[in-house]
């Protein structure tokens, strides 16, 4: 009968369950972003890589050979800087960050470029 129910009544809408939100995995980020290879210079100790620390100013000197926690200046010459972490071995550009590091290739810095005197003599 057409009393019993109202025609212009819309059916109830069903509400389907929200899909399981997946947690969000947290960025880790590389604890080496934050630092900057700023200079390699040849110093009376050696070659010097420069590095700069960008959320606290701080500033750095590495010698060739030298650790900061497990990181270790492996070789620096020209415009670049090698280093080492664990076993990834990689070389960085003045200016960027060590998070912007390269593979280091077969090129290895030829030991007059680590010497301080003067043509590596």
């Amino acid at each position: 009968p057409l009393v019993s129910r109202n025609p212009f009544r819309l059916p109830p809408k069903t509400v389907e369950p929200a899909p399981a939100a997946t947690p969000p995995t947290p960025d880790t980020p590389d604890p080496l972003g934050t630092w900057t290879l700023t200079g390699v210079v040849s110093g009376p100790e050696g070659v010097e890589a420069w590095l700069l620390e960008a959320t606290s100013g701080r500033s750095r000197r590495m010698l060739v050979g030298q650790t900061i926690e497990e990181l270790r200046l492996v070789a620096a010459g020209g415009e670049t800087a090698e280093f080492q972490l664990g076993d990834e071995r990689f070389r960085v550009h003045v200016g960027r960050r060590l998070s912007e590091r390269d593979p280091a290739g077969s090129r290895t810095v030829p030991e007059s470029e680590n010497d301080p005197r003067p043509g590596g003599v």
